[in-house]
């Protein structure tokens, strides 16, 4: 009767360890593969409006001929030190590619 007892114990472990299995094939939550992101028009909305957050709406560019007639900065008057670490470029290039990033993901899904 023991050996029944530990044989049905061993069978019953084994299979809630299986069945538990199931349930961790999952995709993460928090990464989005092509595949599985652009199939709906929702997912489409959501990247562009991810793409709005990106866009810094005070953005000025006192880089360029723009600046001509306002107050001196160090940009205007030469000044300016480059930073090791500056988001001045890339955060603009960034902000490209995600648009155009959307606008290819959008003829390929049509």
């Amino acid at each position: 009767m023991k050996k029944i007892k530990k044989i049905s114990i061993y069978i019953l472990a084994v299979t809630f360890l299986i069945t538990g299995c199931k349930k961790l094939d999952r995709l993460p939550e928090s990464d989005f593969s092509d595949a599985n992101f652009w199939n709906t028009e929702n997912d489409l909305i959501s990247a562009c409006n991810r793409l709005y957050q990106e866009l810094n709406a005070d953005w000025i560019d006192n880089r360029a001929d723009d600046a001509v007639n306002q107050t001196v900065n160090t940009v205007s008057s030469g000044n300016r030190s480059v930073p090791n670490t500056s988001g001045d470029w890339n955060d603009r290039y960034d902000e490209i590619f995600t648009a155009n990033n959307i606008i290819a993901k959008h003829r390929e899904h049509r």
